[in-house]
């Protein structure tokens, strides 16, 4: 299955038609337990469009693409059952960037977006004796995202990432999740 997700990001990012402004990789932990393992790829489109481009403060945007995996890495796994221990989404959210320059080399970069996603499974256990029931395989995924541009292409940040399906399915018990990413814009 990883090499399934990692062929199809790379056919987005080569593909002409199709070829991406930018890539992200991520990973960290779940934020309510540390038993949450979290990997996210992405792709990114930039919208192309500056809003107050003469001030101190840039906004911008563009639209990202991802494939994310939620593992259970608990060394104290309970009893099998039917609960799964991994879970993938794909998502793609529309995301809103505010630069503040702070020098000529570097920009604090703050992201904010909310998106749609697809799971795999609609329960994942993660720890004690009950699953996370999340309550359907559509969920909403919201991110945000502090971190610095280096230059013109490099970025390092800080994510908070969370699903939920806003009480639409069910159960609601979510995904929230801490992660650290590395970005490159072409």
């Amino acid at each position: 299955m990883r090499r399934t997700l990692a062929s199809v990001l790379v056919c987005c990012v080569t593909t002409p038609v199709l070829a991406a402004d930018g890539v992200s990789a991520s990973f960290g932990q779940g934020a309510r337990d540390n038993v949450l393992d979290a990997y996210r790829i992405a792709a990114q489109w930039d919208w192309n469009r500056d809003w107050f481009a003469s001030a101190p403060v840039r906004i911008t945007g563009y639209w990202d693409l991802s494939i994310a995996m939620f593992e259970n890495d608990s060394e104290a796994q309970q009893p099998r059952d039917e609960t799964e221990e991994r879970v993938y989404a794909l998502a793609l959210d529309e995301t809103h960037v505010y630069f503040v320059q702070t020098t000529a080399a570097v920009d604090n970069v703050v992201d904010l977006a909310v998106g749609v996603a697809g799971l795999s499974e609609t329960e994942l256990r993660t720890s004690g004796s009950s699953p996370r029931e999340l309550g359907g395989h559509f969920q909403f995924e919201d991110r945000i995202t502090v971190g610095a541009r280096l230059g013109a292409r490099a970025e390092v940040s800080f994510q908070r990432m969370h699903y939920s399906n806003l009480g639409l399915g069910g159960e609601n018990d979510g995904i929230d999740t801490q992660l650290l990413t590395v970005a490159w814009h072409f």
